[in-house]
């Protein structure tokens, strides 16, 4: 008897911690089940970096009807939208589980920079969610309002050849075709002549073709590279004592490649000059038995006047030394470098892409390599996170880029680039009936490459080109120029300028 009283006792307090564990998992479930999760699964994650302006997705076990807050930064977002769905967690399985969506507008209440802090309320419970970057929609410099163009000053003849000067203060340099001279066009618009063709030869040579020049930024000497009637000038000038000095001449690229400046062989096709006395030089390679323009990259220095080889490519001379640049996606396509020298900075275009490489390490920086819209799709995601954005360019980016894409490519302090987006965009390239898309993704608008924050934002929320356009590119019913244009300089307040219409207007941004 007293066993079976003991065996009872223990029969009903087993039961009864059966029942309080049973019932505490039910609150416990319950609790879990009243609580907001948000789903990190591919597919359904949020992005980690948005742009103001921009919509947000969240998708989880939200509850909407339950009290739903969303708190990004300093401000509970505003929801423009919410669903359910039936989200399929494993690949293969039928079986599918309801999970809610939103959509909230990111503001700039919110807060800027890295690492903003996203909070989720629901039904009175709150949890914290992954954090996000928030981008503004301008950066740097930017204008916050549009800009036209208008003309700065008139040239003579679309053959005109400009000279390498990005030093922010809009001081534009050029050889003019008709007279010979070197030009100087200043800030304000007025065109003096530096150097007249006696000056710039010195009865030296003769220039049969100006192919290339560079100005230093403080203006005071420029670089230039000619093919005279029997060989290949390579020319320093002293634009203060308006002098002339013929550092080399060359009849064939051959050996050798490096030494004193008048003892090797050079052929200069682009000139950088920074403000130490050191010049970049882009010389030739060989294709297939055929000179290409750009191949390598050589350093002169001017304090010791020696040229030595900083990058190469797998078509330049055999033993030409170097860091090589090849692009492993077009091993035998070399697109002319952008520099930057006194930043240290080189951007190295490719197809859809740019590679950015420090010249004093000779290391990569940084590739940015960037996604097309889906077919069909307008290419509406070209601001925020370079991770994040479509841009449908054509081909290579840079001077050899499509300009009825993107056009100018103007490297700046900071490890910037500033570009104009969408000049004229095919419909058809989108899947969509041909014509000028542009209007209907904000275009065309001057943007920014920013390499240091890794994003893009826009320069101009506008870019009014009213009576003017930057060649050369192709429209139904249109011609292209045999003139490419360039974007040339900028100035303290961030105004550009550059030539257009084929290299017949030298023009300048306003706000409109």
């Amino acid at each position: 008897m007293k066993y079976s009283i003991i065996y009872r006792l223990t029969v009903l307090l087993l039961v009864s911690c059966q029942l309080s564990s049973c019932y505490k998992a039910d609150n416990f479930k319950n609790m879990l089940d009243a609580l907001p999760q948000v789903s990190y699964q591919t597919g359904y994650s949020y992005r980690t970096s948005y742009t103001v302006g921009d919509t947000m997705t969240v998708t989880g076990r939200l509850q909407p009807n339950n009290g739903l807050k969303i708190r990004i930064g300093h401000e509970d977002a505003v929801i423009v939208a919410a669903d359910s769905l039936h989200f399929r967690p494993f690949t293969g399985d039928s079986a599918t589980i309801p999970m809610d969506w939103v959509k909230v507008m990111i503001t700039d209440n919110m807060g800027s920079g890295a690492d903003i802090p996203v909070t989720i309320t629901s039904g009175g419970h709150t949890i914290k969610a992954a954090n996000i970057n928030i981008f503004g929609r301008y950066g740097e410099g930017s204008f916050r309002e549009s800009l036209a163009l208008t003309v700065h000053a008139d040239i003579t003849s679309p053959y005109n050849v400009f000279l390498h000067c990005i030093n922010g203060k809009g001081d534009l340099y050029f050889y003019e075709y008709t007279t010979g001279n070197l030009q100087h066009i200043k800030k304000d618009g007025v065109v003096e002549t530096l150097l007249t063709k006696a000056q710039l030869t010195g009865g030296l040579y003769n220039i049969k073709t100006f192919t290339a020049g560079g100005v230093n930024p403080q203006g005071t000497k420029a670089w230039i590279s000619v093919q005279t009637d029997t060989t290949y000038a390579f020319v320093e000038l002293d634009l203060v004592a308006k002098t002339t000095k013929v550092l080399n001449h060359t009849k064939a690229y051959t050996a050798p490649y490096i030494g004193e400046i008048g003892q090797v062989n050079v052929k200069v096709k682009a000139i950088y000059p920074d403000s130490k006395g050191n010049v970049f030089l882009v010389t030739p390679g060989v294709s297939w038995g055929q000179e290409k323009d750009y191949g390598a990259v050589a350093k002169y220095s001017d304090a010791d006047r020696t040229i030595s080889y900083q990058f190469r490519t797998n078509i330049t001379p055999e033993g030409l030394p170097g860091v090589d640049i090849t692009d492993p996606d077009n091993p035998f396509v070399m697109m002319l470098p952008l520099m930057l020298p006194d930043e240290s900075v080189m951007y190295l275009p490719g197809s859809n892409k740019l590679t950015v490489y420090d010249l004093q390490s000779r290391v990569v920086i940084k590739t940015l390599k960037i996604q097309p819209e889906a077919w069909g799709v307008l290419p509406n995601s070209y601001t925020g996170a370079f991770n994040g954005i479509k841009i449908n360019f054509s081909g290579y980016i840079g001077n050899n880029s499509s300009p009825e894409t993107g056009f100018g490519f103007l490297p700046r302090p900071g490890q910037k680039m500033i570009f104009l987006l969408y000049q004229y965009l095919e419909g058809r390239t989108l899947g969509m009936a041909s014509g000028n898309m542009a209007p209907l993704v904000g275009g065309p608008k001057w943007m920014a490459f920013d390499f240091a924050e890794g994003r893009t934002y826009q320069y101009a929320p506008q870019a009014d080109l009213s009576g003017f356009a930057f060649e050369p590119f192709n429209a139904p019913g249109k011609p292209a120029s045999i003139f490419p244009d360039q974007l040339l300089n900028y100035d303290a307040e961030g105004h550009l300028y550059a030539t257009a219409n084929g290299r017949k207007k030298i023009v300048r941004t306003i706000l409109k």
